[in-house]
């Protein structure tokens, strides 16, 4: 049967299994020959809807997933619409030229983030905000490649931009772009999602704390405990104490060390309690 136009439709690729067990979504063209591209999105066989293209309702972020694949297949649609309108012959590379993804892409983090805000065609606000993370990183650690980035990675990265004052919703704008970029790059086949750095670990209030606390040995409180109580009470018996004269009121004033010191551990104890 001849065909008069392009047609364009996605299929589940069940032939290619990756890591967590789905299939890639493919975009193929079929005109005088066909032409297939990755949607950079996958689906299980249970969850793929073959009549309607999309994924089915269950599946973890199906509504984003189905709105990136119809904004995918309307650009391609109208691409063809124009090229009939002008009356111009086609093919289905042409029709998928811009979206070609097997073309040669730099895993340098950097690059990567200006080929990522270029491909998705970002509000200028946001583009704004990832230009800022990509200086950053430079910054922090230039020319640095995809497979560098790891849990440890973005621990320093993280801890980085706390010593540069940076507010806890910038931090974590500036981490959110990292896993963006980490799960842009497994899309183009450039790292592996077994690898992401944010499998086991995310930028928390405890994670802050605990990067500026510095601990302190229970045994040493309870020394520093028992010297302050002996400059203040006289023990006579296990059970039976009494009071210096004047002790109490001379060891806890305000310009005495001691009481600075108990104020200390006092800070210290705070921070366990939130950190425990």
């Amino acid at each position: 049967m001849k065909v008069s136009q392009a047609t364009i439709n996605f299929y589940l690729k069940t032939s290619k299994k990756l890591a967590d067990g789905s299939s890639p979504i493919m975009l193929r063209v079929c005109y005088k020959g066909f032409k297939d591209i990755s949607s950079h999105y996958s689906c299980t066989v249970k969850y793929w809807d073959k009549k309607n293209q999309c994924i089915k309702k269950g599946y973890p972020n199906f509504l984003i997933a189905n709105f990136e694949l119809n904004k995918l297949k309307n650009k391609i649609i109208a691409r063809r619409d124009e090229y009939i309108r002008l009356g111009t012959e086609y093919t289905p590379q042409m029709l998928l030229s811009i979206d070609e993804s097997k073309k040669c892409i730099s895993n340098v983090v950097s690059e990567l983030i200006e080929s990522y805000y270029t491909e998705k065609e970002l509000r200028s606000s946001s583009v704004v905000s990832w230009k800022h993370s990509r200086t950053l990183i430079n910054e922090f650690h230039n020319g640095c490649i995809i497979t560098e980035v790891d849990e440890g990675w973005c621990k320093r990265y993280a801890k980085w931009l706390m010593n540069r004052g940076l507010s806890d919703g910038t931090i974590r704008t500036r981490l959110g772009h990292i896993a963006a970029i980490y799960r842009y790059a497994c899309g183009k086949g450039l790292c592996d999602m077994s690898n992401y750095p944010y499998r086991d670990w995310h930028y928390t209030h405890k994670f802050k704390i605990a990067e500026n606390i510095q601990y302190i040995d229970k045994r040493c409180i309870d020394v520093m405990k028992e010297y302050f109580l002996s400059l203040v009470i006289k023990k006579k018996s296990k059970r039976m104490f009494t009071y210096i004269d004047d002790g109490y009121h001379t060891r806890t004033g305000c310009l005495c060390c001691i009481f600075g010191c108990w104020v200390i551990i006092f800070k210290v104890l705070v921070q366990l309690t939130f950190v425990c």
